[in-house]
């Protein structure tokens, strides 16, 4: 149930950019501004852009991590053993 409200956050700051840029764009040309509408044009492309590799950025980043977290939970239940085991050695001389 976590993972929805996170996946909706990852959802706006990949598209927020373009919802800015475009709503620039449409005003330029409701308001017949061509240079702006023409210079606000490649900014939306390239919020596309980011969009997508935001979404696969976060994505993999995502799997990274949850293999990392895997690992250390491993690494750390490893080390409890060892030292479970040492604790419980008779110490020398008794």
């Amino acid at each position: 149930m976590a993972e929805i409200p996170q996946k909706s956050g990852q959802v706006f700051i990949q598209w927020m950019p373009l919802g800015g840029s475009s709503v620039t764009f449409i005003s330029a040309l409701f308001e017949q501004e061509w240079f702006r509408a023409v210079l606000t044009f490649p900014v939306m492309i390239v919020t596309v852009i980011w969009a997508n590799y935001t979404e696969s950025f976060l994505k993999r980043l995502g799997e990274v991590f949850k293999e990392k977290g895997r690992q250390d939970v491993d690494s750390l239940m490893s080390c409890q053993k060892k030292c479970g085991k040492l604790l419980r050695k008779p110490l020398p001389g008794n």
